[in-house]
């Protein structure tokens, strides 16, 4: 991939991604062998992060099904796991995701299991030890930290982390491991890498669908955590509208405050719930609205409406979610370029926000 001269740093971050995962997967693969043995004793293992972070954990749910058999695996908000905790003692695990370890709620939640006595791991990004550390029995780190508010690369180090626990663990737990070292540290590398290649194309549908009233983005399983995620990124870097959520839950009432001049964002591998996401189409067709498909297999999509593909690499689950990530922040951050915001500010130049920032601590 040909670097271009950018002024933002999300765009450089971007670029880091398959790196970032597949190095920091790599690493926690080679160091964490006896910390992922500790948390397959435990009979409840938690999964606790915010904005990004939480979505990170969302994913690593579909990795650690494998245990459900015999252990609870949950992903919480960290703000719900401090003020509606669920049961926590001796028995418990928390792995607390948080980019730089210093969010209230994500070091409280850490402190609370401590000190009923369960185990506690923080994944974080690189540099001196955060406040969250305080209450880590292990802190995995991941990647440098972001010099960009809207975290990106910090997502995939996260994945990477929480992928290699995931097999980690179930591999001491005595059952089938959900992916090979291989698809870690090779496959799903290759394919970011791979994804990136669909700049040009990202950056001409940004041009093209600037002006949308609202963009919807949907999927299913890990294409719905996908959807919220970049609904997350394209509000906070380009501030326009973007609702993102499962397809099932966007037909049942979302959907009647659609307009035909908004923009359907559609995540839609050859995976489970492809075939309710084509059938939505139907109604988004009926409206008269754009959609953007997201697939390994545009074929199946020829003749839907108004609609374009993009053809992203075919990866097995959840990772098929992170192949469609890639072009969808390019296209976030194109999108951030042509109205003229700062993708990496945090909209800290508007002195109101600058001002509402500093009334409530994170």
């Amino acid at each position: 991939m040909v670097r271009r001269a950018h002024p933002y740093h999300m765009y450089d971050h971007i670029l880091s991604s398959p790196r970032a995962f597949g190095d920091t997967a790599r690493r926690v693969l080679d160091e964490e062998a006896d910390f992922a043995r500790d948390m397959s004793r435990h009979r409840r293992l938690y999964l606790a992060g915010i904005g990004t972070s939480h979505h990170a954990t969302l994913m690593a749910q579909y990795l650690l099904r494998p245990l459900e058999d015999t252990r609870s695996v949950r992903s919480v908000h960290s703000m719900d796991f401090c003020l509606f905790p669920p049961p926590v003692g001796t028995d418990t695990c928390l792995v607390t995701v948080s980019h730089r370890g210093s969010k209230g709620f994500s070091v409280r939640a850490t402190q609370l299991v401590r000190e009923r006595g369960g185990l506690t791991a923080l994944v974080t990004g690189q540099g001196d030890d955060p406040p969250n550390a305080a209450y880590a029995d292990r802190v995995i780190r991941t990647v440098p930290q972001e010099q960009s508010s809207a975290h990106t690369m910090s997502f995939f180090g996260s994945m990477g982390a929480l992928s290699a626990l995931a097999r980690l663990v179930c591999q001491s737990a005595g059952v089938a491991p959900p992916v090979a070292d291989t698809t870690l540290t090779e496959e799903v590398p290759l394919a970011l890498e791979a994804a990136l290649h669909l700049e040009g194309e990202a950056s001409r549908l940004a041009s093209r669908h600037l002006l949308r009233r609202r963009i919807w983005l949907l999927g299913a399983g890990p294409g719905a955590v996908l959807a919220r995620e970049i609904a997350l990124k394209i509000k906070e870097t380009s501030y326009i509208l973007a609702d993102g959520m499962s397809v099932e839950e966007l037909m049942h009432g979302p959907f009647q405050a659609a307009e035909p001049d908004d923009l359907f964002v559609m995540i839609a591998p050859d995976a489970p719930g492809t075939d309710r996401i084509r059938a939505f189409s139907s109604q988004v067709e009926a409206i008269g609205a754009p959609m953007l498909i997201l697939t390994d297999h545009p074929e199946e999509w020829d003749g839907t409406g108004e609609a374009e593909t993009l053809k992203v690499p075919a990866l097995p689950s959840p990772f098929w979610a992170l192949a469609s990530q890639i072009p969808l922040l390019l296209f976030t951050y194109h999108l951030a370029l042509a109205k003229g915001t700062d993708p990496d500010g945090f909209r800290l130049e508007d002195k109101r926000f600058l001002e509402a920032s500093q009334r409530v601590p994170l």
